[in-house]
């Protein structure tokens, strides 16, 4: 049944060209401007402590996050020396082992996985600020593990089948090891100056 349903869609698309049709199918809004406080409100709707959110401190940093995560929603993870450590092989696009991560996270260090990527701590914290104090909170060499975990507003599904999912684990809170979770906003925020017309707009083509 969802066969013929997904089948469906990719028809009323291929006949109708419209964007909207599989925006909604996906879950996926055009994003606003946002505000600290906009971030703040919806993620403690959805029963995520907002002290754990740091933000993208402006456009170009937004950009090296993006970068840096390579994909929504997706987490990165560093031990208490700031060294990276892949929780997948590059060859895997999935983030389905994520739940499986998070419930054995002090296990990480021996898994051998292997990637290419080359993320410093301190790159990715020169990209962020930190209004709710969450950085304040903790000092890395006293814990064993940081895990950041993206997120951004105009991905509602997402959050809803990921996002929130995710966060039950944490907050389960079961790990025998110390370690500090930490949200990155990716939303694009007022403060930065920027004007709604600046904004990317989500285009989807069949083919």
């Amino acid at each position: 049944m969802k066969i013929k349903v997904i089948l469906y869609c990719i028809f009323l698309v291929s006949l109708s060209s419209c964007t909207f049709i599989i925006k909604k199918w996906a879950g996926i809004k055009n994003p606003k401007l946002e505000s600290i406080h906009s971030i703040n409100h919806y993620a403690n709707k959805k029963g995520i402590d907002t002290s754990m959110f740091i933000f993208s401190k402006d456009s170009a940093s937004l950009f090296k996050l993006n970068n840096m995560f390579s994909s929504f929603p997706e987490i990165l993870v560093f031990d208490k020396q700031k060294k990276f450590i892949p929780y997948k092989n590059d060859s895997s696009t999935c983030n389905g082992p994520v739940d499986n991560t998070l419930k054995g996270i002090c296990n990480i260090s021996s898994n051998n996985f292997l990637s290419t990527k080359k993320i410093l701590y301190d790159s990715l914290l020169n990209c962020i600020i930190d209004p709710n104090k969450c950085l304040k909170s903790f000092d890395i060499k006293d814990v064993d593990y940081v895990v950041f975990v993206n997120f951004q507003k105009n991905f509602p599904r997402l959050i809803r089948t990921h996002i929130v999912p995710w966060n039950a684990v944490i907050k389960a809170n079961n790990a025998n090891c110390k370690v500090k979770y930490i949200y990155v906003d990716l939303d694009y925020l007022k403060k930065w100056g920027i004007s709604k017309k600046s904004l990317p707009k989500y285009r989807f083509n069949i083919f």
